[in-house]
């Protein structure tokens, strides 16, 4: 490269019309000149580059879990639809709630899904009455999706995975909610009988 800034920074000693000019002197100053441009650019170029033991950005907040560790038992007097199926009951982890508030959160579905999925929430969209919903997928979960409404402490939301039935999330009172799956009435319920 440097032959080339070489070649191209000397001026021709004895021009003639109609033959190419012949390089031999230095313009001077010029070469020295295109020496530390060329250097500058290569040391730029070599300093900008974003290495894996160095990334410009901070890795993302661990995960945290949607409910608390302890299973809940539903608040005396609750009786549950007879169409929630599987239901299980819990309390918001009120970590999780702070972090539904922020853009793209890490949360952990514990008591949802076996072994716990982590969700990512990539929408947020402000409700009628101060309600916020977040929608987002499951991390390594193609197709899987999650629509979360919650105001104060109080959550409702959905869960649709691929090929397992849907898993829905409601505020039952006192501070518990219920999990469940929705199942479908049979024929014979649906008239009565």
């Amino acid at each position: 490269m440097l032959y080339w800034v070489d070649r191209v920074c000397r001026r021709p000693t004895h021009p003639v019309k109609g033959v190419p000019p012949v390089a031999s002197e230095p313009i001077p100053g010029y070469l020295d000149f295109m020496r530390a441009i060329l250097s500058l650019s290569l040391l730029l170029a070599g300093c900008g580059r974003e290495t894996a033991s160095s990334p410009n950005t901070a890795p993302p907040p661990p995960p945290v879990d949607l409910f608390a560790a302890d299973i809940s038992t539903p608040p005396a007097g609750y009786k549950p639809n007879p169409l929630y199926k599987n239901p299980r009951y819990a309390r918001v982890n009120p970590e999780a709630l702070q972090r539904l508030a922020q853009s793209s959160a890490n949360i952990r579905l514990n008591h949802l899904t076996q072994p716990p999925a982590t969700a990512v929430f990539t929408a947020k969209h402000a409700q009628v009455e101060g309600e916020q919903t977040v929608v987002g997928n499951l991390h390594d979960t193609p197709g899987a999706m999650i629509q979360l409404t919650y105001k104060d402490q109080k959550l409702s939301g959905r869960i649709a995975i691929p090929g397992q039935p849907e898993l829905n999330i409601r505020h039952i009172g006192q501070g518990t909610h219920v999990i469940f799956e929705l199942a479908t009435p049979s024929p014979a319920a649906a008239k009565g009988e």
